[in-house]
């Protein structure tokens, strides 16, 4: 047989595999083998690098991946507090509201009780000052009639007589002008003091005791006063 042909290195390198080396034909010695195997480990190494290189470049983009859904999720759990947050306010904003309301509406209701009262207090008033009116013209015709039956000077003198006894006036005024009462203000030995009207005025009228009203003495003495 002639000497096999060899294959060149680039083919070597991607196709040599274990049984091609035990097969091949070393016409020219070891050296040949060495070299097919160096080439081998040449392109296993290179293989090795770009895979490497590609590994460490995925676990680069795999890292910023991780990076950035941390990131998101940090911002996923700031939106989920600021929502929370804003749900909080609302509800207190909300509840703040319906106080504001409820303490409007109370307003509302005790200003309307405040108006009733005022138009029930002017009513009253209202009413008063014609009560006063009344009053004042009950008042005046009361003076008007109490002037017109409070004695005069004349009528006094009209109503009564007089005796001269030492030098002195005495009047006399008739028993049937006297009206009598039986409240008493006063009571002595000789006799008491009651409270009578003459013409509608009050007077005090002093009464003797019946024993001693049969005296002409007592009743003179009765006169001196």
């Amino acid at each position: 047989k002639g000497p096999a042909s060899v294959p060149s290195s680039s083919s070597i390198g991607q196709h040599l595999t274990l049984s091609d080396v035990k097969h091949v034909e070393r016409p020219e010695g070891d050296e040949v083998l060495i070299k097919l195997l160096e080439e081998q480990v040449r392109h296993w190494r290179k293989e090795s690098e770009t895979k490497e290189r590609r590994f460490a470049t995925m676990r680069e983009d795999m890292e910023q991946i991780r990076q950035h859904v941390t990131d998101l999720k940090q911002g996923l759990d700031e939106q989920e507090r600021k929502t929370t947050s804003a749900v909080a306010e609302k509800a207190t904003m909300e509840q703040n509201n319906a106080s504001l309301q409820y303490q409007l509406s109370e307003e509302r209701t005790m200003k309307e009780d405040i108006q009733q009262q005022l138009t029930e207090c002017r009513n009253e008033k209202k009413v008063l000052k014609e009560e006063v009116g009344q009053l004042e013209a009950l008042l005046t015709n009361a003076e008007q009639a109490l002037r017109q039956r409070r004695p005069s000077t004349r009528d006094f003198e009209t109503g009564v007589s007089t005796t001269s006894k030492d030098s002195e006036k005495v009047l006399k005024i008739p028993s049937r002008d006297i009206q009598l009462t039986d409240k008493k203000l006063g009571r002595g030995s000789y006799g008491a003091v009651r409270v009578a009207y003459w013409r509608g005025c009050p007077v005090a009228v002093k009464m003797l005791h019946e024993v001693l009203a049969t005296s002409q003495r007592n009743m003179d003495l009765l006169l001196q006063e």
